[in-house]
């Protein structure tokens, strides 16, 4: 459900001095020792598939596993004499903890991190690993933040933002600088939306030195807090919602971000998770690379939109930020079940047949003549079939795309049984 707090966009002239191509060259400067450059690579598969070149940003390569890193060093870095002795608190979904966690260690702060209950537990267990203090609460990044904000009332200590403070997206936008630098060639750049500090940062570095450049944001349809907030003209949000993109479920944006995507963002797209899933299973497949749900988004929207980022690339080539890696082995098991899924690459069957000799070999036979391989059968007489006679058999099967599906459709048709795909 869409919510409005009737914030307006941070007036342009404080953005603009706030948040510019000199604090963000100073930041990367700052970030240099602590922060190494990120690499890209040429994605084979996709720039065949596109017919542009395509490049990725391998944010998910650096020290924490994202850019997050960037925001929060420069954060930590430049604080002032009064702040350097007090405890760091930060409020994340996982990325931007771990940055302000490592970073804190390295400048012997303490830091304490709040995080939503349902953060992935290798973005917990990493955040601890660096010596942060970590609370779970709430379920989404708002509810942490505004833990976070009530344990500073009461106990002090300086709050490093997620998105919203200017030497974070300062320091994100070093990723634009790099990209400049690695990809001359660019005119896209396909960037994950959160709470807007990356694609801020990143748009308002490439944009002031290459404003020919299009700047596409991208979220989840669950979470379209950016693109809503854009439309109305002021801050929009959700009350609620669910997605394996978890670095990007925010409720809404700051009205300083929204300013700087005012300014600089061409255009927003939303993708679905089962998107983001084939996205995964893409990287992992053609591209040997780990993504997260977020990290993954820009290449779902690559993939989803082909069409219209070929007509916005002009021939200049395409690169998606991969924004971070810090995905749970656990639910990468999961999400490559719906990635197979959803590109046609596995299919479950409940075929109802009758119950008698012979009958389950010939279906097998069926199915087996097309070239697809068995995962699992369950073969159940004694519920869902209709009749005494009836049985039920669940069928579970490899296949390579959808077309391969439909051929064995087309024989099950043949041999005039009753089934149902799930």
């Amino acid at each position: 459900m869409a919510i409005q707090d009737d914030t307006p966009a941070q007036d342009w002239e404080i953005t603009k001095k706030e948040v510019n191509l000199e604090e963000i060259r100073a930041a990367k400067v700052r970030i240099k020792s602590y922060v190494p450059e990120t690499p890209v690579s040429r994605s084979l598969y996709n720039s065949d598939n596109l017919g542009h070149d395509v490049f990725y940003k391998l944010e998910n390569f650096n020290i924490t596993g994202s850019f997050k890193i960037r925001g929060a060093g420069n954060a930590l870095l430049s604080a002032n004499e009064n702040e350097k002795d007090s405890d760091v608190i930060a409020a994340s979904a996982g990325n931007h903890a771990q940055g302000v966690a490592y970073i804190a260690r390295i400048l012997k702060r303490s830091a304490k991190i709040f995080m939503p209950e349902r953060t992935p537990i290798v973005k917990v267990a990493a955040t601890r690993s660096h010596g942060a203090e970590v609370f779970l609460t709430g379920l989404l990044y708002d509810d942490a933040y505004q833990a976070a904000v009530q344990y500073q009332s009461k106990h002090g200590g300086t709050i490093v933002q997620a998105f919203a403070d200017a030497a974070v997206i300062n320091g994100q936008g070093t990723a634009g600088l790099e990209i400049l630098d690695q990809i001359p060639t660019v005119g896209v750049i396909i960037v994950p939306i959160g709470g807007g500090g990356l694609i801020g940062g990143i748009g308002c570095a490439v944009k002031t030195l290459r404003p020919d450049i299009k700047i596409i944001g991208v979220q989840t349809k669950s979470f379209p807090a950016m693109k809503e907030s854009l439309a109305a003209g002021k801050v929009t949000g959700q009350t609620s919602g669910m997605t394996i993109a978890d670095g990007i479920a925010v409720k809404r944006p700051s009205s300083r971000t929204l300013s700087l995507a005012q300014q600089y963002v061409d255009e927003i797209l939303l993708v679905s998770d089962d998107d983001i899933a084939a996205a995964i299973m893409s990287l992992m497949e053609k591209d040997h690379l780990l993504a997260e749900g977020a990290g993954a988004a820009s290449v779902a929207a690559l993939q989803v939109y082909k069409d219209k980022i070929i007509k916005l690339a002009n021939g200049k080539s395409v690169c998606c930020v991969i924004s971070g890696g810090n995905i749970d082995v656990t639910l990468v098991g999961r999400i490559a079940n719906r990635g197979l899924v959803a590109t046609g690459r596995m299919m479950r069957l409940t075929v109802r047949m009758a119950d008698r000799p012979g009958q389950l070999a010939e279906l097998l036979k069926a199915i087996g003549s097309t070239g697809a391989n068995l995962i699992d059968l369950r073969h159940n007489r004694h519920f869902g079939a209709l009749y005494y006679s009836d049985v039920d058999v669940e069928i579970d099967l490899e296949t390579t795309d959808f077309a391969h599906q439909a051929t064995i459709r087309k024989n099950l048709d043949q041999m005039k049984l009753n089934y149902t795909l799930l």
